[in-house]
């Protein structure tokens, strides 16, 4: 994995975590029970939203992969350029998938404490 990819990697799971929080914090008010089983719920629910949309390919399209919007060569008019992924390009789909395997991971890792 590229160097940009880990990063990317990193901060969509630390995204993903803060969103777990949020939504363990607000069932552990609702639901009454300790906030550890709250986060493994949140990890669980974020975790599998996050793989979900990445298993649908909501990642998009990235200027990596694919075409990127450049100016017309006439005023007003839209133009594309096909761009071709370099060697160590990681696509946000697979960067989704993998976030949402370490959080269920992690959802599955605070059952079990």
């Amino acid at each position: 994995m590229a160097k940009r990819g880990a990063i990317t990697f990193v901060v969509h799971l630390l995204i993903g975590i803060a969103a777990a929080l949020v939504v363990a914090l607000i069932w552990a008010q609702l639901h009454g029970g300790t906030l550890g089983q709250s986060l493994a719920a949140g990890c669980y629910a974020v975790g599998a939203l996050v793989l979900l949309m990445g298993a649908l390919g909501v990642g998009g399209m990235s200027p990596s992969g694919g075409l990127i919007e450049t100016s017309g060569r006439i005023p007003g008019l839209k133009a594309y350029t096909q761009v071709s992924p370099g060697a160590n390009s990681v696509s946000m789909t697979a960067i989704l998938l993998l976030v949402g395997c370490a959080l269920i991971g992690i959802g599955i890792a605070l059952q079990v404490v």
